[in-house]
């Protein structure tokens, strides 16, 4: 289960950090654009 668990979340952290990523300059384009 451990092992499993850890696995997953090896795989899906780099995922979330990148997403997470795309949303702030998204958000930053938005108020650049805003202002």
């Amino acid at each position: 289960g451990l092992n499993l668990f850890g696995f997953v979340g090896l795989f899906i952290a780099p995922i979330i950090v990148v997403v997470i990523d795309n949303l702030l300059n998204i958000y930053k384009e938005r108020y650049v654009q805003g202002a």
